[in-house]
Parts: C-alpha cells; structure tokens; sequence
C-alpha cells in the first residue's frame, strides 16, 4: 500500500469545502492508495471534527486523520495580509507543527481532487524546498488577474522577477519538510510577513513568501509538477475541435502533449471562480454531487444560469462557423 499524507488548513467558515476536498481525494484513490489527513486549524469546534470523522471512517481508502490545533501564541504573530485569513499563512509553519513527518502535500479547500496523489507525492524532492505549478505561463497568456503591475513591483523589490523565475502557485505544494526546517523556512517566512505586512502591494502572502524564499536559496531548489494537479482553468477541462484556439493554449501553454488522453488530479476554483458561488465550467455537476452528499445546499443565481444555458442553446443551435466568427467579433 502506498500512504499519501495530505494537510489542510481551514476555519469553522471552510468546513463544507474541506470536506468536499477530503472526501473526492478518498473517492478518487487508486486500489494501493491510502490517504492521511492533518487538519491544521485555531477554531474548528468538535462538533466540525466529528463531522469530518464520520465522513471520512467509512471510506476505504481511509487510513487516519489528526487534529492539530495551532496555538494562539503563533496566531497572533501572523499578521492578516490582503483578503486572506492568517489561515493561509497555516501551511509555512508545518515544519513546526508536523516534526514526525519528512514531507508533506498541502491541498486548498478550494479544490476537487478528480484521480488519484499517490505519484505526486512520491515525486523526488531530493535537495528540493518543495514541488508546485509553475503560474506563470497561465497568467501571461490567459490573464489570470495575478500579474499586476503592484504586485510584479513588489517581488522585484525582494529579488524575484515574476517572468523569468518561474512563479509557482501554493494551493498545491508538495513540501520537502526535511529541507524547510534544515533552511528555517518558518522563521524566514515570519519574518518576511511581518516585515511587509503594510505593504499595499503585497497581497498574496502564503504565495509570494514561498517563492522569495526559494529564490533566495538558488535557483534550482524546486520541482515544477505536472499541471494536472493544479487545474483552475476551463480550458483545460473541455473537449475541443482540433483547431479550436482553446486547444491550442492548452497544448503550448500547460505543457500538455496529448490532450485527448490528458486527465486533470485536482480541479483548483482559484481566485472568483467558485462552484458554491456561481457556474464555473470546471467539472460543476461533480462538486455538486459532493456538496448534495454532504446535506450542503448551493443555490445558484437563477439569472445567471438561464444566461449560461441560453449561450449553451445558442452554441449548439447555430452552425459551428457562424459561432466561431462571432467569438472572434
């Protein structure tokens, strides 16, 4: 059997989307796959870790699940940066709060795991801080809203140039914990945050710190991991006519050399993309199965989904060239 350690940070407001989470990674298990969770957290009552506890038990790709409370001495050294909760800065201190583990994969609530983590997390970390999605590509070409002027200007500021020294995006991270604690990750990371916590520019803190640390420690102290396990655009997730422009980003830009055959791990509702929220295109009907399992009602707009369904008739009802000039327009 192969043991998958998995870690999650969320409040008592992330409970639903957590389990979600959890829930589609054990779903989405090969036969040899047994998955451990650490629940990382400073309020989740009992009754929500009951909760996760039934859910979880029953499920045969379950091995266990551990509670660890982060204390209110460290809390209240994490200053609130941007329009996160501290709970995002969580993951730079499991070094700390995970001694007996050697290396960790850390998932974003806001995820859907669609097939199975056992060969990401066996990647080869040797002398790596950790393994992440390079972002760039998808932001430069699909304008993912993450490479504004503020906050490039502010990387450049400590040594990281967003274009040329392969940005990676945190809500996946496979963490080397062995090399973060030889290297003191947590205490740079600390000191990083509270340093330019009133800084206008910097927003994304979890996100940037990681990258700053790693360029500070070379250039050659990551592994870039497959896109398939960080999946928050829907093209890459639709069928298309070979000539579709669509396809053709997928194929250039998240390095995918086959994308018939291509199958997407974790779906990740990064940024406003939310399937709770709205219609996001991104395997919908299957999170909703999940939240519908879970007794979580999700009501969507009305307005909004007769819009979609009426692009979708629309799409469908006109000859293919007629709609395809239309996009063009």
């Amino acid at each position: 059997m192969k043991f998958v350690d998995i870690a999650l940070t969320f409040n008592e407001g992330f409970l639903n989307q957590a389990s979600v989470t959890i829930l589609s990674a054990l779903r989405s298990a090969n036969d040899s796959t047994l998955y451990n969770f650490y629940v990382v957290s400073n309020n989740l009552s009992f009754e929500s870790q009951q909760k996760l506890l039934d859910l979880v038990t029953k499920e045969p790709h379950f091995s266990k699940i551990e509670f660890i409370h982060i204390s209110k001495e460290i809390c209240d050294n994490i200053p609130k940066i941007g329009n996160f909760g501290i709970e995002v800065n969580f993951r730079l201190w499991f070094p700390q709060l995970l001694p007996h583990l050697d290396r960790v994969l850390y998932i974003d609530c806001d995820t859907m795991v669609v097939g199975d983590l056992s060969d990401l997390f066996y990647t080869n970390l040797d002398g790596k801080a950790y393994g992440a999605c390079n972002e760039y590509k998808i932001n430069l070409y699909l304008g993912n809203c993450r490479s504004d002027k503020d906050r490039i200007e502010f990387l450049n500021k400590h040594g990281f140039d967003f274009y040329t020294d392969n940005y990676i995006n945190s809500g996946v991270i496979l963490f080397n914990l062995d090399y973060c604690r030889t290297h003191n990750y947590t205490q740079r990371a600390s000191e990083f945050l509270i340093e330019n916590k009133d800084d206008p520019q910097f927003v994304y803190p979890d996100q940037d710190v990681l990258n700053v640390l790693a360029k500070q420690d070379g250039d050659d102290v990551r592994v870039f991991i497959n896109w398939k396990y960080n999946i928050y655009h829907s093209s890459v997730i639709k069928k298309f006519d070979k000539n579709d422009y669509d396809q053709m980003i997928c194929l250039k830009f998240y390095d995918i050399t086959d994308f018939d055959s291509f199958k997407p791990a974790i779906i990740h509702y990064a940024g406003n993309t939310k399937p709770w929220v709205r219609y996001t295109g991104m395997m919908d009907t299957q999170y909703l199965g999940y939240a519908k399992e879970l007794g979580w009602k999700i009501a969507y707009n009305k307005i909004e989904l007769f819009k979609i369904k009426l692009k979708k008739l629309i799409k469908w009802c006109l000859p293919y060239g007629i709609v395809k000039k239309m996009k063009q327009s």
